[in-house]
């Protein structure tokens, strides 16, 4: 006797019904990605990509709003070589180009643990060394992986906790979701994890942890609390800062612990509460650490920018500014690879400081324009230069990858989509409402994660709503 998956009974009577396999693709998908086999008598179904692709149409033949594609987490880019570049999912795994955005693939499918990706780290001598902490859809999280032949094959990294034995991962407490995964740049058996409420570290490649931080008394229902960023000192690799709240450095192989809170903000110019601190490093201005700290009042949120000098200690405010509100677990800051005084800022928008030209922070980016354009929630940055000394930046957002390039002061940058050119691109589009014409077998209506109600007409998929 053959006996079916009851998700089979449902493909097959969905199949009959509507009389086309296509129209039930995204309902069933789901289901099959969970169940290895719903049967070990039937052959599965052969599947096949009809979500959109590349850039939305209006009906009028014009792009639509600057949508893109899906959300990515994180990026990496090669220093040497801007067009190999690494992005992660927020639940579409890592997906890596080499020809800067002309073709995707992605390079954790035989993962099925590794969907979403909060951290992303490669080894700056082997970049077929990539380390991955996973969290799918801010639900839960599957814990750390890593791969030593660029994604052929993966390990899952356990995270046993000091105190009582057990592994941290998988968990479902946004308290243990991690933030950001480093590896140590000269010896990889050192690592640190951060956690919303934990610094962790490791001296021998994770076989044991030990716990530098604990906050357990942290709210993060809301993200209100919690670390945020953790960065190496980019002049003594041995030493790592930690931002979120408060600010740590942390030194002597996790033995020492300086609490830099009260020093660093007794000057803070900023306005209302501070919601969230990140930091920027630069080993060619390995003297200072840049520091973005978000504030919100009545609603209204703000940028401070702050320099400390990791010598001296002397701790400057170049300027606090509005920004558009939300952008708590956003924010980023970056610093020229050329310029100390060039500083990108990440938030709703990409904003640009100046020091020796325009001191103001100003929107270089734009999301309504039908080029030139970035879409909205800046996830993560990377400043760069290429070959010819142009400054750019690559962004990983809730519409996949950009890059703009400096024009000049007070202007906005030259932006390029790079996440999806309509072939081969990232195919990460989050479906969260999906039906079929009832008179019209070749219509689909699908509703997208912060992109867009599209309608899928003759195998062309439309934008028909922004946002």
């Amino acid at each position: 006797m053959m006996i079916i998956h009851p998700v089979g009974i449902i493909f097959r009577a969905l199949h009959y019904y509507h009389g086309d396999l296509v129209k039930v693709t995204f309902l069933v998908t789901v289901f099959f990605l969970q169940w290895p086999s719903f049967s070990q008598n039937v052959e599965p179904p052969r599947w096949e990509y009809i979500g959109h692709q590349g850039l939305y149409t209006r009906y009028n033949g014009k792009y639509s709003y600057a949508v893109g594609q899906g959300w990515i987490n994180r990026i990496w880019v090669d220093p040497e070589n801007t067009s190999f570049v690494l992005a992660g999912g927020h639940n579409s795994g890592i997906w890596k180009t080499t020809d800067g955005g002309d073709n995707w693939t992605n390079i954790s499918e035989n993962c099925p643990g590794l969907t979403g990706v909060k951290s992303l780290y490669v080894d700056p001598k082997n970049h077929n060394k990539i380390y991955a902490a996973s969290i799918a859809l801010d639900i839960y999280s599957t814990g750390l992986f890593y791969t030593h032949d660029g994604g052929q094959s993966w390990n899952r990294l356990l995270v046993k906790l000091p105190d009582s034995g057990k592994n941290l991962y998988p968990a479902v407490s946004k308290k243990e979701f991690p933030v950001k995964w480093l590896i140590h740049p000269e010896n990889e058996k050192i690592m640190y994890l951060l956690t919303w409420t934990r610094v962790l570290m490791s001296s021998n490649a994770g076989i044991t942890w030990q716990t530098i931080i604990d906050r357990p008394e942290y709210n993060i229902y809301w993200w209100e609390q919690g670390f945020k960023d953790m960065e190496f000192d980019p002049s003594d690799p041995s030493v790592v800062f930690v931002s979120g709240i408060e600010i740590h450095r942390i030194s002597g192989n996790g033995s020492k612990v300086k609490d830099l809170t009260t020093h660093i903000l007794e000057g803070f110019t900023g306005n209302g509460d501070i919601k969230k601190i990140v930091m920027g490093t630069r080993k060619a201005f390995s003297d200072r650490i840049w520091f973005n700290i978000h504030s919100v009042e009545k609603n209204r949120g703000y940028f401070t920018l702050a320099i400390y000098n990791t010598g001296s200690r002397e701790v400057e405010y170049p300027g606090s500014w509005p920004v558009s509100p939300g952008s708590e677990h956003k924010i980023q800051c970056e610093v020229s690879p050329l310029d100390p005084g060039h500083i990108v800022l990440g938030g709703i928008s990409a904003y640009f400081y100046d020091a020796g030209n325009t001191p103001e922070l100003y929107i270089i980016s734009s999301r309504n324009a039908p080029e030139n354009w970035m879409h909205d929630d800046v996830r993560d940055l990377v400043y760069l230069a290429d070959k010819a000394g142009r400054e750019q930046i690559f962004v990983a957002c809730d519409g996949s990858v950009f890059k703009a390039a400096f024009t000049e002061p007070g202007k906005p940058w030259d932006w390029t989509y790079i996440g999806d050119d309509g072939s081969n691109g990232i195919l990460n589009g989050e479906l969260k409402g999906f039906d079929c014409s009832d008179t019209r077998d070749d219509v689909m209506y699908a509703g997208f994660q912060d992109m867009n109600a599209a309608i899928c007409d003759n195998g062309t998929w439309y934008n028909v709503l922004a946002g």
